[in-house]
């Protein structure tokens, strides 16, 4: 530092942003410093020129990080701003008290499948939504991947650097080496160069990465027209996170517990920052300078094998580890969405052919919250007994019953053109690959908890009293529980009754919903034109990409009834009760 920019405190770039300390042996440019315009805590990054003008860099980093910014996500590091002090490059972030990748290899060596497969699912998402707005990272390596577990993110975008002495080498991409452009292609090769690394050190072998040598012989595959996109290798990676059960290696126990207790602490620094950060205005890169809300701090725990198929922790129980997309990709190709539908449920989209999906859950509940219709086939096996159902309209349900009273639930549904036995067939193979998981290891916890947002914590069978119910003519008043209190019913189904479910859904309006508001809350109301019945759904918390919501259904079989201006009451009698939206 040359001490013309030095100050009582430290030094200070830009005339705002004051230096404390470097932020580690693997992250030697980066300091932890205060904007003091803003009062928040920011990562100030040195930026290597190697002998290039500095307004040429400079100009190319707000390029990238500003097309970047255009499409924020939660597994990408954020830059504010790029300064020029006493010659040097200056580049401002989001500061996150992590370790890079690099460093954790140095110290621990390689990790285990299913903790590589979860890092990299995060890496890949960041890339699919860069990627999606035309920008290639072209340094995927494991000094830019930095971990704060349960958090990963992905730095550097427009910041590519030679890799630093000692550190781990990049797998470059073969048509980088023949002289070729870097497109979205080589930053899936370097992930799987990346990974490789991580799983059994160099030189990569596929052949000993356990349940990652598929995915990354194809995110590595020579020919880079055969590698499959960011968002396949996203739900590759994650399939391996939530499902690889592998022995741990003997001796290894120090290793872990040493992992664990590194991105532990990490991940609580990250709380302790979140404290004192404060929002501040548009940066200079054209997206807001308040920091991301923080993270939550779960620690995910790997699957484990269980005794018996049971749920458990039905607030850790996870419908995710339910739904297999290679199986489901035999179909077609299958996109999994961990964060629609109900909290109890995930759900998967195959396309079946051109513009045509069919759409499959898989939802956790109790026996009694739905059941069983007659008309079923049964079969046993083992433990489990499955129920198929025949096509009905535009769906397949089948069910496994779980040895402790739960079930199951697996349902396929497409547009009315779809032939049948195509709807079917995805159900079948859905359910015989969650028969098959649950027989294997069992219903495994989640990555991370998500009973710490506000309407993960509550109990719908709660939020309604008798009186409320009143609005509904002949409505009983005995709640029946959804798994973890996420759900909630009021009567059955042939009967009136009301269910009120905790949702996960984007922010688009539906086929046929119609914008109303409840409690001053932007919500949408649907009314079935089978059977009357009324869905209306209002907003609680927004968080990247989706929003968690209450739907309320009101079912009355009186001809005439009004069950929208009953879910309306309801609803708006359900948002009292809760904290206002965020």
């Amino acid at each position: 530092m040359q001490s013309a920019f030095r100050e009582r405190g430290g030094v200070l770039i830009a005339g705002r942003y004051r230096l404390h300390e470097q932020l580690g042996a693997d992250r030697p440019h980066v300091w932890r410093a205060t904007d003091e315009l803003h009062g928040r805590i920011v990562a100030v990054k040195r930026v290597a020129l190697f002998g290039l003008p500095a307004a040429s860099v400079r100009d190319r980093i707000l390029r990238e990080a500003g097309a970047a910014a255009a499409v924020p996500h939660r597994n990408v590091v954020t830059t504010f701003a790029v300064v020029m002090e006493g010659g040097e490059l200056w580049v401002i972030q989001e500061y996150v008290p992590a370790r890079t990748l690099a460093g954790i290899l140095a110290d621990l060596g390689p990790l285990p499948a299913h903790e590589v497969a979860a890092i990299g699912a995060q890496v890949a998402s960041a890339l699919a939504t860069a990627h999606a707005a035309g920008v290639v990272h072209r340094n995927v390596n494991p000094e830019n991947i930095l971990v704060a577990w349960p958090v990963v993110k992905l730095d550097d975008f427009g910041i590519a650097s030679p890799t630093a002495r000692g550190g781990p080498l990049p797998v470059v991409a073969p048509e980088i080496l023949r002289g070729g452009v870097a497109d979205w292609r080589s930053d899936i090769h370097a992930l799987g160069g990346a990974l490789h690394a991580a799983v059994r050190g160099r030189p990569p072998r596929a052949s000993q990465a356990g349940p990652l040598a598929w995915p990354l012989t194809c995110l590595t595959a020579g020919d880079p027209a055969v590698r499959p996109t960011a968002m396949q290798a996203e739900t590759m990676l994650r399939d391996v996170a939530t499902r690889a059960v592998e022995p741990a290696p003997a001796k290894s126990g120090h290793r872990r517990l040493a992992l664990g207790l590194a991105l532990g602490l990490a991940a609580a620094a990250i709380v302790g920052v979140a404290a004192v950060a404060a929002p501040g205005p548009v940066d200079e890169i054209g997206r807001s300078a308040a920091p991301a809300a923080a993270p939550t701090t779960s620690t995910p725990t790997p699957p484990t094998p269980r005794a018996a198929p049971v749920i458990g922790d039905p607030r850790m129980a996870d419908p995710c580890a339910l739904v297999d997309a290679p199986a489901l990709g035999r179909h077609g190709p299958t996109d999994v969405e961990p964060y629609l539908g109900s909290m109890a449920s995930c759900w998967a989209y195959v396309t079946v052919r051109p513009d045509t999906e069919v759409a499959v859950s898989v939802e956790l509940v109790p026996a009694s919250y739905v059941p069983e219709q007659p008309g079923g086939v049964r079969e046993q096996r083992g433990p489990l007994t499955l129920v198929r159902y025949t096509f009905d309209g535009s769906y397949c349900s089948r069910r496994i019953h779980l040895p402790d009273s739960s079930v199951a639930l697996v349902t396929a549904e497409s547009a009315p053109d779809v032939d049948p036995s195509t709807v079917c067939a995805v159900a079948d193979t859905g359910t015989a690959a969650a028969a098959d998981r649950l027989l294997a290891v069992g219903v495994t916890d989640r990555p991370t908890r998500i009973d710490a947002t506000v309407l993960g914590g509550q109990n719908a069978c709660q939020l309604l009293t008798a009186a409320d119910l009143q609005a509904v003519s002949g409505a009983v008043t005995t709640p029946i529980p959804g798994l973890a209190g996420w759900s909630c019913r009021w009567g059955q189904w042939t009967d009136p009754n009301v269910t009120l479910t905790f949702w996960r859904r984007d922010g688009d309006l539906g086929k046929d919903e119609t914008p109303i508001d409840i409690a001053g809350r932007p919500s949408t109301s649907y009314r079935s034109p089978t059977d009357g019945g009324c869905h209306i759904t209002f907003p609680q918390q927004r968080f990247d990409g989706y929003t968690e919501a209450v739907s309320v259904y009101v079912y009355e079989p009186r001809v005439g009834a009004d069950t929208c201006g009953a879910a309306a009451a309801i609803a708006t009698a359900v948002a009292a009760k809760l904290p206002a939206p965020s």
